[in-house]
């Protein structure tokens, strides 16, 4: 005070009296003056303190309905993973998450997504927070990553099975029609008794077929109609034998590649499906302990 009321003297020459006329309506101006400053900077505060709230509330909210969105996403997978079977007698159809939540988290301002995790009390458990916020982010950005792959595994297993399925019915197709030819074709025929017994046996063979009730499943024509013939082409020396034979064999490696795929992306879905189950459990803790 004493400072300030010889600073007011030097300053304007004047004595002590007219100096504490002064130095009142000085003090008053300063006072006046530092609160408002402090009114502004503490409205400034609240507004920020609100919007954090808000913020945060949202993406509490965003996550939580991305959390959801994987559980729903990696029981439909193991729901698809279990059904993909050689005999399945129906389309594969895979429900599918569409996710739209991460790109409502893009268009966020990244500065408002930082405060809500450090802003307040970025000194206490800085380090723990840090590696929360990095670990949230690299989960959301391992589930666009796999949302995608999802989508190509479909459109590349599709593509595979309906490929050797079509391949593998063309050649029973063919195979059906040419017993059924050379049995027309040589019936009534006395003068070659191993021709004979060999037609015979083929048409025991696609009869005991035919008279499966499940003769249209694959793995039924195989058993009961591809490798019964194969066999017996394997013990015989007749010339049609060969024309058969490689209906078989071309049915048998459509068959092998059909098995061959529906394992492959089988344990590749279980993989995925595995993927969302982590994704949702650390989405969740990460909720419950900074939300």
């Amino acid at each position: 005070m004493n400072f300030l009321n010889e600073y007011l003297k030097c300053i304007f020459n004047i004595d002590d009296k007219s100096s504490a006329t002064i130095l009142i309506p000085v003090i008053i101006t300063i006072a006046v003056f530092i609160s408002g400053i402090l009114f502004n900077l503490f409205i400034a505060w609240i507004r920020e303190f609100i919007k954090r709230n808000r913020t945060k509330k949202a993406v509490k909210i965003i996550l939580e309905d991305i959390t959801l969105d994987c559980k729903k996403q990696y029981e439909a997978l193991i729901k698809y993973s279990d059904s993909l079977d050689i005999d399945h007698d129906d389309n594969f159809n895979l429900n599918t998450e569409s996710f739209g939540h991460l790109r409502t988290i893009d268009k966020l301002n990244f500065s408002d997504l930082y405060n809500i995790w450090f802003r307040f009390w970025y000194y206490l458990n800085s380090d723990e927070r840090i590696k929360s916020f990095n670990k949230c982010f690299k989960i959301l950005e391992k589930i666009r990553f796999y949302e995608k792959q999802i989508g190509d595994y479909l459109n590349t297993f599709s593509s595979s099975f309906n490929s050797n399925l079509n391949a593998f019915n063309t050649s029973v197709h063919k195979l059906r029609d040419t017993c059924a030819t050379l049995s027309f074709e040589n019936s009534g025929i006395k003068d070659n008794p191993s021709l004979e017994e060999y037609l015979m046996e083929l048409d025991k063979i696609v009869s005991e077929y035919l008279k499966n009730p499940d003769s249209g499943k694959i793995t039924i024509q195989r058993k009961k109609l591809l490798l019964p013939i194969k066999e017996l082409n394997e013990k015989s020396n007749q010339r049609i034998s060969i024309i058969l034979n490689n209906n078989v064999l071309d049915a048998l490696h459509a068959f092998k590649n059909i098995n061959h795929s529906i394992k492959t992306f089988k344990s590749l879905f279980s993989d995925l499906s595995n993927n969302f189950k982590e994704f949702s459990e650390k989405l969740d803790k990460i909720i419950q302990d900074y939300f």
